[in-house]
């Protein structure tokens, strides 16, 4: 079993400084020019990459803007996508996973109807400790090798989950084919662990902790290693007809949201905060959770990663071998 390592995060004064005199606007600017719109709904998902977000609406980043800005907290990523298409919202907060396939294939819920997604800023990319798989307490499977031809959940197909465990496979020499991959919600692994309905699961923090403390759960691996070490994980997205109607409200957007990304990299007291407000954990979960990295701006470089594991592992067809992720980043 895997000995997890404390999630006690620090972070060093000359690197905040360095952050803060990179960074944004401050809350105090206004957008240059007018705001084409006001209200900005947000379909955001529930998860710890969207700390930095939700700290934007609770310290009143967006309102600085001229901004209001309505959350509706997500458990699901490509409901959200289906918002964005029929106007029920203006912009999403998902892995990136499931935006690339939709650019590439179409929106599954909407007769493939192209989304014509861009990618306006990043939420957040792995750190030690944030996503692992898990097996139940008396489980006689120790390690990564004896995960072989067991059965192990994860949220839903061909997503981000999905490419995590494939990549941790086969970097152990574990045939991807030889695996079982039913789909068990994160609050539904407990119980389900209970029910024998697999083997080990995906699962990201805070469920981590809640499972080792309520179910006893063992940790069989950190995720973040190997290929997909500082893996990138979460971004936000729009369309690129709201883009290009909004630049102006966009831009504002983006101000205090990137102020969030800073405050949640170098205030972790602001994060536990806004994880006990938004995600409903206990006090004594949000204190020892472990944080990904809340980065600024978009690197495609490191988007490119992305699109590299789904080729790999088959999520992308070969049709594709030549995507590029710039031509889903927004560019205003």
């Amino acid at each position: 079993m895997l000995k997890r390592r404390s999630r006690a995060e620090w972070i060093p004064a000359m690197a905040s400084v360095m952050l803060l005199a990179a960074g944004c606007t401050s809350s105090g600017g206004t957008a240059s020019g007018h705001l084409e719109q006001t209200t900005v709904v947000v379909d955001a998902f529930a998860a710890i990459d969207t700390a930095g977000l939700f700290i934007a609406q609770q310290d009143g980043l967006f309102a600085a803007q001229g901004l209001t800005v309505k959350l509706n907290v997500e458990t699901l990523v490509q409901p959200q996508i289906d918002d964005l298409l029929t106007g029920k919202a203006d912009i999403s907060s998902g892995d990136y996973v499931t935006y690339i396939e939709n650019d590439t294939g179409g929106d599954p819920d909407r007769h493939n109807q192209n989304p014509d997604l861009r990618i306006i800023a990043e939420s957040s990319f792995l750190q030690p400790n944030v996503l692992a798989l898990v097996a139940p307490a008396q489980s006689r499977i120790g390690s990564i090798t004896g995960l072989k031809g067991k059965s192990i959940s994860v949220l839903a197909p061909r997503n981000i989950s999905d490419l995590l465990v494939d990549s941790l496979l086969v970097g152990h020499g574990i045939p991807v084919a030889d695996e079982h991959y039913p789909l068990v919600a994160f609050p539904d692994i407990g119980p389900a662990f209970q029910e024998r309905k697999m083997d080990a699961a995906f699962a990201p923090e805070p469920f981590v902790t809640s499972l080792e403390e309520t179910y006893g759960v063992q940790e069989l691996a950190d995720l973040d290693q190997g290929s997909t070490t500082d893996f990138p994980i979460q971004g936000m997205v729009t369309t690129a007809s709201w883009a290009q109607r909004n630049p102006n409200t966009l831009a504002a957007f983006l101000r205090a949201y990137n102020e969030g990304q800073v405050i949640a990299t170098t205030e972790r007291a602001k994060v536990e905060q806004v994880l006990e407000t938004f995600l409903h954990l206990p006090g004594s979960v949000a204190a020892v959770v472990a944080l990904p990295a809340f980065p600024r701006g978009v690197d495609p470089v490191r988007l490119q990663r992305v699109v590299s594991a789904m080729l790999r592992f088959g999520i992308l067809g070969p049709q594709f071998e030549n995507y590029n992720v710039r031509s889903i980043i927004y560019q205003g």
